[in-house]
């Protein structure tokens, strides 16, 4: 089973927009469908949990119905990103377990070993088909798969002073994207381990290397960018011209 979980639940103000981000227009559509049409219309994927600010989940019902997309399973966000897609894995466990329940005894199957869930940004419109069924077959194979690509700019480590204490090898160094993918059981230990030690992980990657698991680097795009502030608008606009 192939489930993905759309992060959808931001808010606007790295945009300096007045709504949330995702509901901005690029070239007639709004950010969020654009990002889930690349989704729903791949046959590899079984289910698509969508995060959402309670308040929006009228106006996101709405948008559906305008483009016909159906069977989205709606969840509510949480504080922060990690407390979202926890919302989610809890969401995913309970229908995963109905799903797998042995019908004829009615006991349930404990092991997920042939489950996988894709994790993406909302505001990520230009993953590829061929980026997220890379995805899928890498994270078959290596159970822990994140998209990404090699950093352009040589990075470097400042104090808090801004006073610069290392330069890493670039060539070690990449920017990392979404989808990132992992095996169920796995993504929910993972996160079930950050909360009982009190780690925040700045994307689900660094949350399941921090429970131990190695998690393989996969080639991503250049395109495939965050649309976060008002410059990357414009270069998305002119990802849309091409």
């Amino acid at each position: 089973m192939i489930d993905v979980i759309i992060v959808a639940a931001g808010s606007g103000k790295r945009m300096n927009h007045d709504k949330n981000k995702q509901f901005i227009i690029l070239k007639n559509k709004p950010l969020l469908i654009l990002t889930l049409e690349k989704f729903y219309k791949n046959k590899l994927i079984d289910n698509i949990y969508l995060v959402i600010k309670k308040e929006e989940e009228d106006y996101v019902n709405n948008l559906l119905d305008s483009f016909e997309i159906r069977n989205i399973r709606l969840v509510y966000g949480g504080r922060e990103r990690q407390d979202s897609v926890y919302n989610c894995i809890e969401e995913i466990k309970k229908h995963s377990l109905e799903s797998y329940a042995d019908k004829s005894n009615h006991k349930k199957i404990q092991t997920h070993s042939n489950h996988f869930v894709l994790v993406h940004d909302g505001a990520r419109p230009f993953v590829s088909n061929e980026i997220i069924e890379d995805t899928i077959r890498e994270v078959k194979a290596y159970n822990a798969v994140c998209v990404g690509v090699p950093s352009k700019d040589t990075v470097k480590i400042i104090g808090e002073d801004n006073i610069i204490l290392s330069t890493p090898d670039r060539k070690q160094i990449w920017m990392a994207q979404t989808p990132q993918a992992f095996r169920f059981d796995i993504l929910y230990s993972a996160y079930k381990n950050s909360y009982d030690n009190n780690f925040i992980g700045t994307d689900d990657s660094s949350i399941v290397e921090n429970y131990g698991i190695k998690v393989k680097m996969i080639q991503g795009s250049y395109d495939n960018i965050k649309i976060t502030t008002p410059e990357d608008l414009r270069f998305a606009e002119s990802i849309l011209d091409r």
